[in-house]
């Protein structure tokens, strides 16, 4: 983690994929918060018919929430890739999760889509800024 000395002014350092994976982590966690519901059903779930589905969503939304902070509190840049490259087990194992949930009928197309959407925009945008690409 930090050796203390990093502040959110860092943020201005990182490049734009790290920005943007940040901002998918923290808008999702922010939005399974303050309306989880409303946030369920943009991933095709109905919470009237899941009524678990809104607590599920702030779990969901708690760990995103955590791995965003992970990586602005890292020390540097290294330390950042090499929490980058454990987060993406995670979101693969969104997508594995997505796909068996699919599968078995649990999960309509749209949620299966929109899940995987998500899984696969974060896995891309870990793997630009582990390969170092700026933006």
């Amino acid at each position: 983690m930090s050796n203390g000395s990093t502040s959110l002014g860092a943020l201005a350092g990182l490049d734009t994929a790290t920005k943007a994976l940040l901002g998918l982590r923290l808008g999702l966690a922010a939005s399974t918060w303050v309306a989880p519901r409303k946030t369920v059903c943009l991933f095709g779930i109905d919470a009237d018919e899941n009524p678990v589905a809104p607590y599920l969503g702030r779990l969901f939304g708690s760990r995103d929430a955590w791995m965003a902070a992970e990586v602005v509190l890292a020390a540097d840049n290294g330390a950042r890739r090499q929490l980058l490259t454990r987060h993406t087990a995670v979101d693969a194992a969104d997508l594995v999760a997505t796909i068996f949930g699919w599968r078995a009928g649990y999960l309509t197309g749209r949620a299966a889509a929109a899940t995987a959407l998500v899984a696969v925009g974060a896995l891309g945008l870990a793997a630009a800024t582990i390969a170092g690409k700026k933006g």
